[in-house]
C-alpha cells in the first residue's frame, strides 16, 4: 500500500512502523517472527502476562506452603532427635551405671568364690582335725578303759593284798 501512495508512501510506511511499535510487541514472537503484523498485539500481550503472573503467583503459593511443610518436618523431626539423643543419653548413663553395678557384683562373686574356697579349705582342715580329736577320743577312752580296769585290778589286788595281810597277821 505504502508504494502505491506516491509521494505519501515514506510518511505512510514511518506512520506504518510507528502504528506497529505502538500496537504489537516485540515480547513474544509469533511462529516465525519475522513480519511486524506476525507479532502479538501488547493487549494479547498483557493478557498473557497477567496469566503468567497468576500462574507464577500460585506456584509460589504452593512453593511456599510446601516450604512452610517442610520446615515443620524439619522441626518435628529436629525435635524427635533430641528426643533420640535425651533418650540414648539416658540410655548410655544406664548402661554405665549397670556396667559399675556388674562389674561390683562380679567382684563380689570373685570374692565369695574366694571365700568359699577358704572356707571349703577350713572345713576340710576341720574335718581332719575333728577326725583326729575323734580318734584320739577313742584313743583316751580305750585308755580310760584300760585304766579304770586296771584300777579294778589295782583295787582287787589292794583287797586281795590286804585280806591276806589280815589273814598273816592272825596267822
Amino acid at each position: 500500500l505504502c508504494e502505491m501512495a506516491g509521494p505519501f508512501g515514506s510518511v505512510l510506511q514511518s506512520i506504518r512502523e510507528e502504528l506497529a511499535k505502538a500496537i504489537y510487541s516485540d515480547y513474544y514472537q509469533s511462529g516465525s517472527g519475522t513480519l511486524a503484523f506476525d507479532q502479538l498485539p501488547f493487549f494479547t500481550v498483557a493478557e498473557r502476562l497477567e496469566a503468567e503472573t497468576a500462574k507464577m503467583m500460585e506456584e509460589q503459593a504452593r512453593w511456599k506452603a510446601d516450604l512452610l511443610d517442610r520446615e515443620r518436618e524439619v522441626y518435628s523431626i529436629d525435635e524427635r532427635m533430641r528426643s533420640l539423643e535425651k533418650q540414648v543419653s539416658e540410655a548410655e548413663t544406664l548402661n554405665s551405671d549397670l556396667a559399675a553395678k556388674l562389674e561390683d557384683a562380679n567382684d563380689r562373686a570373685a570374692q565369695s568364690k574366694s571365700e568359699v574356697r577358704t572356707s571349703r579349705e577350713e572345713v576340710k582342715r576341720l574335718r581332719k582335725e575333728l577326725l583326729r580329736s575323734k580318734e584320739d577320743m577313742q584313743r583316751m577312752r580305750a585308755a580310760g578303759h584300760l585304766q579304770q580296769v586296771e584300777a579294778e585290778e589295782l583295787e582287787k589286788l589292794r583287797l586281795t593284798s590286804a585280806e591276806t595281810q589280815k589273814e598273816l597277821v592272825n596267822t
